[in-house]
């Protein structure tokens, strides 16, 4: 690959592949793989996690987005010394969660916090708008299926649940309309040639600017709909 840093994010719901294809990208491209947030969690640091007040989750959040922007951080600087970064989701993804959470419980919602603060650090750059965002979009059948395939592996049964997956699905199909992104079917791997093609040819695109995300971001918060984005955007 090219010796221009680029950061190229993959993400999507639970069990959607993403680390089968991380490792697949690090072997094919010698890549960097960032670590992400929740692999620099402190594990001595321990939250409820269900909040009874707003303020215990502005709290718990707090210490999060500082993660994110470490993460940010670490990609920045790798990808200026000329190398090719791969991130395990973004920030985009505890935004997504958080989007959910908020359609089922606005009156304890950290989600508005969230927007003001992390709109605030995209501008001011302490997060990073990836050259290219890979979403694997699995159906939650098959997301389920392998889930059950790994038993020994926690993940949260609210992420296999249709209305809150569903939700974090269509926020990511509004977000992702705003910055660099690929979009994939990814129930079979069939896929798996045209996104190692999107991050060989993301060396072509330009830095994406955080403009219209942050105006995105910021016109979710008074959504109070279900499935807001749902048939709107087909992806890409």
């Amino acid at each position: 690959m090219t010796n221009s840093g680029k950061i190229i994010t993959i993400s999507g719901l639970s069990a959607c592949g993403k680390t089968t294809l991380l490792n697949m990208l690090r072997e094919k491209y010698g890549v960097f793989v960032a670590p992400s947030a929740s692999s620099l969690r402190d594990k001595s640091k321990t939250f409820n996690d269900i909040s009874a007040t707003l303020e215990e989750n502005i709290e718990k959040q707090k210490y999060y987005f500082e993660l994110d922007k470490k993460v940010s951080a670490i990609a920045k600087h790798a990808k200026e010394e000329g190398r090719i970064v791969l991130c395990d989701r973004d920030f985009l993804s505890a935004l997504s969660h958080n989007y959910a959470v908020h359609q089922q419980s606005p009156d304890t919602s950290v989600y508005p916090w969230m927007v003001q603060a992390y709109t605030n650090a995209i501008k001011e750059g302490e997060l990073i708008i990836p050259d290219k965002h890979i979403f694997l979009d699995v159906s939650i059948e098959e997301r389920k299926r392998r889930k059950s395939s790994e038993p020994s592996r926690f993940r949260d049964n609210c992420f296999f649940e249709e209305t809150f997956s569903g939700n974090m699905r269509d926020f990511y199909h509004g977000a992702l309309q705003n910055i660099p992104s690929l979009w994939v079917k990814y129930d079979t791997m069939e896929e798996i040639d045209k996104i190692f093609e999107a991050v060989e040819q993301s060396k072509e695109e330009n830095n994406a600017s955080g403009h219209n995300l942050v105006n995105f971001l910021k016109g979710t918060i008074d959504d109070t709909r279900v499935n807001p984005y749902i048939g709107k955007y087909t992806g890409r």
